[in-house]
């Protein structure tokens, strides 16, 4: 029996044959366990890909927004401090120490608005490279179950080649036996 090929039945799963190629592999794969094993083995494995989630990606739009808007606010509140330390205080050194005083809270605010955000990126990467490696190593997996299919299917095809190359040489055999066992019949022979 000729089974058809796995580019056959690639386009039978996925519908890309004429009906009549698609009514022929359906009748051979209702008579052939072989096929249906195989093709079954496929229907699963498309299953198990079409069943994959990946995550979704995070948006990064919300974190360079958030820095010039605390920059934005930080600037406005550092100018009406300067604005209100002129017109309250008429001393400038009492100003200057405002100012000092404003700029090393404004920064320390910045540096820990900076080292939060720092971390939420670094979780979401480390979240990322835990999902991209899920999908790697699942990927590796089916591609290493693969190859096992058809180093398996390779090997059942070799014994069949060696098993019809030994039927092959034991006939040769048994032709040259018969050849070297023939003798001809002798047409010089004379009647008394």
């Amino acid at each position: 029996m000729k089974h058809p090929g796995r580019e056959e039945w690639m386009g039978w799963l996925y519908g890309e044959l004429p009906r009549e190629e698609q009514a022929r592999l359906a009748a051979h794969l209702n008579e052939c366990a072989e096929c249906r094993a195989d093709v079954e083995q496929w229907q699963g494995a498309m299953k198990t890909l079409d069943e994959w989630k990946t995550a979704p990606l995070r948006s990064r739009t919300g974190t360079p927004q958030r820095i010039v808007k605390w920059g934005i606010a930080a600037a406005l509140m550092l100018a009406a401090g300067f604005g209100a330390g002129r017109f309250v205080s008429p001393a400038s050194a009492d100003a200057a120490a405002i100012r000092a005083s404003l700029k090393k809270e404004i920064l320390a605010e910045l540096q820990q608005q900076q080292q939060q955000q720092l971390s939420e990126f670094k979780t979401a990467a480390d979240e990322k490279r835990v999902a991209d490696n899920k999908v790697i190593f699942t990927a590796i997996a089916k591609v290493e179950a693969d190859r096992v299919a058809d180093s398996a299917s390779l090997h059942k095809d070799l014994e069949t080649v060696a098993v019809l190359t030994e039927r092959g040489f034991n006939q040769a055999q048994q032709q040259i036996v018969t050849l070297a066992n023939y003798s001809q019949p002798d047409g010089n022979t004379t009647a008394h």
